[in-house]
């Protein structure tokens, strides 16, 4: 006689270990073992059978589920499955959640299909769980010679990495089908991102980070980035969104009227800032107002910073203001645009570092050095404008340094 498992359910159970698992690349027989391993049948009294048709149970409701979760506003509309709407929106938010060690590598990068074969470098670069296997792997393999070993290492990575294939692609699918929804909507970027795809707040930043890069290419690959994390590039992405493109521009009575065409939109940078950015030559082009910046910025630090450090900024203050003037200037500029992090890595952080300036030490200098600008009578007198994009500069600008320097 033909056995037949029937499941019979009026809300559908998410089990969201299994769907961890799902999300992973485990197969049914895999995901089978680890619920076996982690003593679930102990826990519950079930028999191994009912595991694996439970476990395959799941999977085809995951498989039903994935088309709806590509589309988050349909989950809510279709039929064929009861969810609860609290039970969605943590299938969503763990669907579209990600690593942020395999998004890091992609960060900057184009999202297209062209790029998508990089999922698979990406993968042997961050090794992630693979440290942890190799480390299990080898404690219970004490006892078999170094060949023997080594080939069920070579083994393990080669299952894991498959695995890990599948889960790189979903994250680089997932970034860019929201890149391609986005990048086109007026509007809040987060907010957008957050209706279309029913994503909390938080991730929603992160995706807009994510876009916002990508749209601009910045470069994040170079070797000497490569000590920064996604959090801290997604750090300053938020704060460029929120006062460099021109979604705020559109906020700003001064630019309204210049960016009718494009207010709200939070993926360009604001162009007109970025002319205007030019007009910051002054600072180090006019000797006048040069050595009157130096004395004010000198002047509020005296005392206030170690000795050695002082007499640098005194010694290396031409330096220090064309660093920060020149990647103003550029930003008009793809070239320069997409460099920016390099530049100010190499030109401003580097330096600092090499003459062992303490983040406390670089929060003091920028902070005068932004306000002594204020305090120039010829720019206040014939160019007032200019300190109102100085201040929209320079309150990123320096949040972004600050949030790089890494002690």
């Amino acid at each position: 006689m033909t056995s037949v498992s029937v499941f019979v359910t009026n809300n559908t159970y998410i089990d969201f270990d299994v769907f961890g698992h799902w999300l992973n690349g485990l197969t049914v027989h895999e995901a089978v073992q680890a619920r076996f391993q982690s003593g679930i049948l102990q826990t519950t009294g079930a028999s191994p059978d009912v595991l694996q048709s439970d476990t395959l149970d799941n999977y085809r409701t995951f498989s039903l589920l994935e088309r709806f979760l590509q589309a988050p506003p349909k989950l809510a509309t279709q039929v064929l499955l009861q969810i609860p709407a609290a039970v969605q929106r943590k299938l969503i938010e763990k669907y579209y959640d990600f690593d942020s060690e395999v998004i890091r590598e992609i960060l900057g990068k184009k999202l297209t299909n062209r790029h998508r074969k990089d999922v698979d470098d990406v993968s042997e670069r961050t090794n992630i769980r693979l440290r942890s296997c190799r480390r299990q792997v080898t404690k219970s393999c004490l006892e078999i010679s170094k060949e023997k070993v080594q080939k069920v290492l070579m083994i393990v990575k080669r299952a894991l990495l498959t695995k890990l294939f599948l889960l790189r692609f979903l994250q680089y699918d997932n970034c860019k089908n929201i890149f391609k929804t986005v990048e086109d909507m007026e509007g809040s970027l987060v907010n957008n991102i957050s209706v279309h795809f029913l994503l909390p707040e938080k991730l929603a930043k992160k995706y807009a980070a994510i876009v916002f890069f990508s749209n601009n290419r910045f470069e994040t690959g170079k070797k000497k980035l490569q000590y920064l994390s996604f959090d801290d590039f997604a750090y300053c992405a938020d704060l460029m969104i929120h006062n460099w493109t021109f979604g705020a521009a559109g906020k700003s009575k001064l630019h309204s009227l210049k960016n009718s065409q494009a207010d709200d939109m939070d993926v360009e940078m604001d162009r007109v800032f970025l002319q205007e950015l030019r007009d910051l030559k002054v600072l180090t082009g006019d000797k006048d107002v040069y050595e009157k910046h130096r004395g004010l910025v000198c002047s509020a630090l005296r005392g206030k910073i170690p000795d050695p450090t002082y007499a640098d900024i005194e010694s290396n203050f031409k330096n220090l203001s064309r660093c920060i003037v020149s990647v103003a200037s550029g930003l008009i500029h793809s070239k320069e645009l997409k460099d920016f992090f390099v530049d100010l890595v190499e030109k401003f952080i580097e330096p600092c570092k090499n003459a062992r300036w303490s983040k406390r030490d670089v929060e003091a200098f920028l902070k005068a050095y932004e306000a002594a600008i204020q305090q120039i009578p010829q720019l206040k007198r014939f160019q007032p404008h200019l300190l109102i994009v100085w201040t929209r500069y320079m309150t990123t600008l320096k949040k972004c340094i600050l949030q790089l320097y890494h002690s």
